[in-house]
């Protein structure tokens, strides 16, 4: 364009001159407006992460005012404000979506613990779908590709502790259960002994009884017997009975109810002979 413009300067028709200095003017601010487009492009050809909405506001904004370029190259003009435009819409999306991913990180870099899985799954699909031409939004891909494994990691954690939790209570109660079924154990022992203990104290209980009663029953037939040598030793030999009678119950088991039933039951077979010998 420089070129252009000295050559315009030497022309000596004074309309050539204008126009092809015009024209030049125009050609430069074309190829700076392009220089501009091309600062948006990185290395690997895809839109750097400088392209902002507010960069490229200010760059349509210059190529508006170029009215030169307009004028002398209108189709270039009109290709390179439709450029622009068609990024705004594209550039505004990442930055939506650049956004809603730092949020998902603390201030360090970390994933935050309340991410979910539905939350990464969502970005990384519409990252997907920029991410080959703007570099912002790989960046953000590959950033949620590995909040993701750290998710996994953080559920399969989870899980194991989970798991953990549900053996150590099923240990517990395992032992709760052992317990008690050894408490169950020990008390039926414990009554299976006390059974055995009631059982052989009526056993002697009973035997006491058994013993008193054929005790009881041949004191009178010794009386009857002492009867028939001196009947003036009936009340000494009644007295002695009852006393041999007193000291047997002395020993036994029998509560007193029962011992006043026993008495009154010898004595009263003791008149009974008395009146029969008499």
């Amino acid at each position: 364009m420089d070129k252009l413009k000295k050559y315009a300067e030497n022309l000596s028709d004074s309309d050539k001159r204008a126009y092809y200095l015009k024209l030049a003017e125009a050609g430069k601010q074309a190829v700076q407006d392009q220089q501009r487009y091309n600062y948006l492009i990185d290395a690997n050809g895809k839109y750097s992460t400088r392209l902002t909405e507010k960069r490229l506001t200010r760059d349509m904004d210059i190529l508006d005012g170029e009215d030169k370029m307009s004028d002398r190259l209108p189709a270039y003009s009109y290709r390179s404000y439709w450029r622009y435009m068609d990024l705004i819409g594209s550039t505004q999306v990442v930055d939506y979506l650049h956004q809603h991913t730092n949020a998902l990180f603390t201030k360090k870099g970390k994933v935050k613990k309340n991410v979910s899985f539905q939350q990464i799954d969502q970005l990384l699909y519409y990252h997907s779908k920029y991410k080959k031409k703007f570099q912002q939004s790989a960046d953000d891909y590959n950033r949620l590709t590995l909040a993701r494994k750290v998710l996994v990691k953080r559920q399969k954690k989870l899980e194991k502790k989970r798991r953990k939790e549900e053996a150590k209570k099923r240990k517990e109660e395992s032992i709760k259960e052992s317990l008690k079924r050894a408490q169950e154990s020990s008390k039926a022992v414990q009554d299976s002994i006390k059974n055995a203990q009631n059982k052989q104290n009526a056993n002697t209980r009973t035997s006491s009884a058994t013993s008193m009663s054929s005790s009881n029953d041949s004191s009178p037939s010794s009386y009857t017997g002492n009867n028939n040598d001196d009947d003036n030793n009936d009340d000494d030999n009644a007295q002695s009975a009852e006393e041999s009678s007193d000291d047997e119950s002395s020993s036994s088991s029998y509560d007193s109810a029962s011992m006043s039933k026993d008495i009154s039951s010898i004595l009263h077979n003791s008149r009974a002979n008395q009146s029969l010998e008499q």
